[in-house]
């Protein structure tokens, strides 16, 4: 005689809301109260079961997008959020770093090994190559 499965309607039902608030698997088969081997061995035998775990973990992404378009009438902020991740070449807030006046940072790199600094500049700045010709004296 078969043993009865542990997957019941309540342990699916379980495992279905653990998948709705993001859970990984693990987390979902905790949650049910099952064990690890329970769970992927009903996936194993029913593999139309991953879709649905997948199809779940999407539901409240999509909630999510639905929730942020249907605000983007209503609030800037929920708009300028949207296009700065949407659009990051186009909106997303930058920052520059310069040096003096707008020049390009000196970066000192200090070989250990050697014991002494190299500097690296990008656009050949004069004065780095001076301080390097000092250092190597």
């Amino acid at each position: 005689m078969a043993r009865p499965t542990k997957m019941t309607d309540e342990v699916i039902a379980k495992l279905r809301q653990a998948f709705l608030y993001g859970s990984n698997d693990k987390e979902a088969y905790h949650y049910a109260e099952i064990s690890h081997e329970t769970f992927y061995n009903y996936i194993e035998k029913h593999p139309e079961f991953r879709e649905q775990i997948t199809s779940w973990q999407d539901e409240p992404i999509l909630k999510a997008r639905k929730k942020v378009v249907d605000n983007i009438d209503k609030d800037t902020n929920t708009a300028k959020w949207y296009l700065e991740r949407k659009r990051k070449s186009e909106f997303a807030q930058r920052q520059e770093l310069t040096g003096d006046e707008g020049a390009a940072i000196n970066v000192i790199i200090e070989d250990t090994y050697a014991k002494q600094p190299k500097f690296r500049t990008d656009n050949n700045n004069a004065e780095a190559d001076d301080l390097a010709e000092d250092s190597s004296r």
